[in-house]
């Protein structure tokens, strides 16, 4: 059986359809015209909910505001994936990775964009590549007010939240978005008809569009939401079927709107400075929990933040060091990641030795294999030398952001 359904369209105009169980916010739904046999009262929607046996459909146009200029792009290292809940326990996957996050806004939306390792699907999509995903905003940026963020990947994101996005099953492209600490506003007075007050309207619930790609979505956020400027922070953590995270936003800490924290910049203030190697040891010697900007604090590209940091972070201050290395370093993680699934062991038993500029003459970086086509091209990159626990030297040739590494040669002890 079927239903044949026909409208009047207008070219241009985007429309949004929705199929699903008559239900009314969580509460049982009365009519006349269907009774339910166990309680001999009117009802054709669900507990709780869950919708009842009426099929319905409803369409309504959908304006999708365009997305501004991108203000920031933060990268985010690959193969980070947790695969184990808080318990041990093994995760179900997909695992998915978070490559990229960029944004931008405006005074009609804020658009937030994911870039992930592997394709995507929408939540309801039942293809196996299901993402969903979590956004904690702190509108005013001071973690004083609202909550404390659920992002807690490697450390705890310091945020407090005001407004929180969640992206989840059965509610496809109309992501709700949760404004837990807002401004408060004056209480209306009610009007009194035939000697009764007459309630105020319900506020409408706000909505983020998500818009996918094969390899990213995009969340167009009302301004509103965000307090109607660019100045915030935030971190969000994606997911496939399972509630727990596979991949946190940044690693500990915030992203900083509209301009994020620049390398060893981890109390964000805007300086890099002894000030900011102190707090790296005090969160290394755990006497704290977390770095308000701790994704960019791994200077070393080794996968996390501690002394080798703080050092250099101190001859940086000291005018030993010109530039600090940019964070997050793709290339020393792509080869870390690399080195790490070869041998099978954690990155935190793998080293940095040596890590130099090199232009490798064609895009294979100079190592192409039997057969392969190459572009003859100069192609920016490094060779990355790296040491395992075992004193064994591995040495990588990786182009400029991470994308090409091949191995080029190892030395054992």
């Amino acid at each position: 059986p079927y239903t044949e359904f026909a409208f009047e369209a207008s070219a241009g105009q985007t429309y949004l359809f929705q199929v699903g169980k008559l239900s009314s916010g969580g509460f049982v739904v009365f009519e006349e015209e269907s009774l339910s046999e166990e309680r001999g009262v009117p009802m054709s929607g669900g507990f709780f909910g869950g919708g009842g046996s009426e099929l319905v459909f409803n369409i309504d146009t959908l304006d999708v505001p365009s997305c501004p200029a991108e203000q920031f792009s933060v990268p985010d290292p690959l193969g980070d994936t947790i695969e184990r809940g808080i318990f041990g326990d093994e995760l179900a996957g997909p695992f998915h990775d978070v490559t990229l996050v960029s944004g931008g806004t405006n005074d009609e939306s804020f658009c937030l964009t994911l870039e992930f390792a592997e394709p995507i699907d929408p939540p309801d999509a039942g293809t196996g590549r299901e993402v969903q995903v979590s956004v904690d905003i702190d509108t005013d940026a001071d973690r004083r007010t609202g909550f404390t963020s659920r992002v807690s990947c490697n450390a705890l994101a310091g945020l407090g939240v005001d407004t929180q996005i969640y992206m989840a099953e059965g509610r496809g492209i109309l992501v709700p978005i949760f404004q837990f600490f807002t401004a408060p506003q004056p209480i209306p007075v009610e009007p009194i008809v035939d000697g009764f007050p007459i309630p105020p309207p319900p506020v409408e619930q706000p909505f983020a569009i998500a818009l996918f790609d094969e390899t990213s979505l995009t969340l167009v956020i009302p301004a509103d939401a965000i307090g109607r400027d660019d100045e915030f922070h935030f971190a969000l953590y994606v997911s496939g079927a399972s509630f727990w995270p596979t991949d946190c936003v940044p690693n500990g800490g915030f992203i900083r709107s509209p301009a994020p924290a620049t390398s060893g910049d981890v109390n964000c203030d805007d300086q890099v400075n002894s000030l900011d190697a102190m707090m790296i040891m005090q969160f290394f010697a755990r006497l704290t929990f977390g770095l308000p900007c701790q994704n960019v604090g791994d200077l070393n590209g080794n996968g996390s933040v501690g002394p080798l940091d703080a050092l250099l972070i101190l001859q940086y201050e000291a005018g030993l060091l010109d530039a600090l290395p940019p964070v997050p370093n793709l290339a020393l993680s792509a080869a870390i990641q690399a080195t790490a699934e070869m041998l099978d062991v954690p990155k935190g038993l793998i080293q940095l030795v040596r890590k130099e500029a090199q232009d490798w003459p064609d895009s294979c970086l100079g190592l192409a294999e039997a057969g392969e086509s190459c572009l003859t091209v100069i192609t920016p990159g490094f060779r990355i030398t790296l040491e395992t626990d075992d004193n064994i030297v591995y040495i990588w040739r990786t182009n400029s952001d991470g994308n090409v590494v091949r191995l080029e040669g190892l030395a054992v002890p």
